[in-house]
């Protein structure tokens, strides 16, 4: 049998009990854990706090021994951390792209208020993953202990027409919410209690062949960011192809926010192959001081920001910021920014890696915070997010495939998180969920 570990209320400390019958005699070994350490695919360590001595837990296999290190999970900052994870290319799975996209990332915390419940379901799940059940215990014992299944919250209620991708939702003046999202002209849903929602048109029913050099003639226009200001809505929306970097994103603007009442603006920025970035998933952040920016990003060199002009919504200036990246050993998976204050601390939201993929999606929600609108964002761990940091705040867990590609508004009871997931049949469906703050950090609840 695999490792069983359990948790005590209000304390991270952990214990490990280790049962194993060799030759009809049962061992059993019992000790506080300091550190584990899974190796690929029959190994793992278990570090003590007492003297650094190790325990080792070997399971028995039929496989030859390997060294491969999968991850490490310290104890840190009075929760427990991943500390490294690189397991990627050793998932012995009858799904690895799955199996990887229920893990939790590098530098994910978890600690009393996030301890997962470690039980026998959960463990049970797991083994779904594997050809051979015994040759992958450890790895079930380790990933139950991280949290797989219980670390993030299942979406709250939503009804009626819930298919979306990149959703954003703005509060209208009369109470009601506006969505809009990915889709032919870009589509739109309306809800007057954020839980049933109802199909609402497209912003441009009759098209918007100003676009068609950006997408090679298709009508899906992807990634709409919706905002009320002065009066009015705003609405930047990108045009692309995927994988490409001729890209645009636009501006419209409506009074109503109703199908067929909105204006096309024109560009803000676009790119083409000889930049470093695309043009795509922008997001418009009005600060406090009355300046007007854009985020925006995908892939490449990542995420960037430019200032607008308030009175035309366009870009003003020529600076352009830097505000998060990731190497070229994950192909540089980041989009989706999305920036929210509160107090004096700016939030920079992301989604780390691949999207679109129905069920086999391994996006994640990600979050840094600075001092500036401009950066440097920093993840939990104080790693800066121009060089691939970031703290993890929602990823795939259970039935919840690749959730991602978040927006967030304040409503009366609470700030909310806005995403995109995948079910089990690979439809992308409508997440909603509220935030709560822990130590100036965000918890999705």
């Amino acid at each position: 049998m695999p490792p069983h570990f359990s948790a005590s209320a209000g304390t991270p400390a952990l214990t490990g009990t280790y049962e194993r019958i060799f030759n009809s005699i049962q061992l059993t070994i019992t000790f506080d854990i300091d550190e584990i350490v899974l190796m690929s695919p029959e190994w793992a360590f278990a570090r003590t706090t007492a003297e650094g001595t190790k325990t080792m837990l070997q399971t028995q296999t039929s496989e030859p021994h390997s060294n491969q290190e999968l991850f490490i999970l310290k104890k840190e900052d009075g929760g427990w951390k991943i500390a490294r994870r690189s397991f990627s290319r050793h998932l012995p799975a009858v799904n690895p792209q799955s199996a990887q996209s229920q893990l939790p990332a590098e530098g994910a915390q978890f600690g009393p208020d996030r301890q997962a419940p470690l039980n026998n379901s959960s463990v049970e799940r797991l083994h779904r993953w594997k050809d051979n059940p015994r040759s992958f215990s450890g790895f079930v014992a380790v990933a139950s202990l991280s949290g797989v299944n219980a670390a993030y919250p299942n979406p709250g209620p939503v009804t009626g027409d819930t298919r979306v991708h990149d959703p954003t939702v703005v509060k209208t003046p009369s109470g009601g919410y506006l969505l809009a999202h990915t889709g032919d002209n870009v589509s739109l849903k309306t809800s007057s209690d954020r839980t049933a929602w109802k199909d609402a048109g497209a912003v441009f029913p009759n098209g918007a062949p100003w676009t068609t050099q950006y997408t090679k003639g298709d009508k899906n226009l992807w990634a709409p960011d919706i905002s009320y200001h002065n009066g009015q809505y705003y609405l930047y929306y990108s045009a692309s192809s995927f994988g490409q970097r001729t890209s645009a994103i636009f501006l419209a603007t409506s009074k109503t926010g109703a199908s067929g009442s909105w204006t096309n603006q024109g560009v803000v920025i676009e790119s083409n192959n000889n930049n470093d970035y695309n043009a795509i998933d922008g997001n418009l952040f009005v600060d406090s001081d009355g300046k007007w920016w854009l985020s925006f990003g995908s892939f490449w060199s990542g995420i960037k920001l430019i200032q607008l002009d308030p009175k035309t919504g366009k870009r003003t200036g020529s600076s352009m910021y830097s505000l998060a990246k990731r190497d070229a050993s994950v192909e540089g998976a980041v989009e989706a920014p999305f920036i929210t204050k509160r107090g004096s601390t700016y939030y920079l939201w992301v989604s780390f890696d691949k999207c679109c993929q129905g069920a086999a999606s391994t996006y994640r929600v990600m979050v840094g915070r600075s001092s500036s609108i401009t950066g440097p964002y920093v993840d939990k761990a104080g790693k800066q997010m121009t060089s691939g940091g970031g703290t993890e705040i929602m990823a795939s867990h259970g039935s919840i495939h690749g959730p991602g590609h978040n927006a967030v508004f304040t409503d009366t009871d609470a700030d909310v998180l806005v995403y995109h997931y995948y079910d089990n049949a690979g439809t992308a469906l409508l997440g909603i969920n509220l935030l709560k703050y822990d130590n100036g950090w965000p918890v999705a609840y």
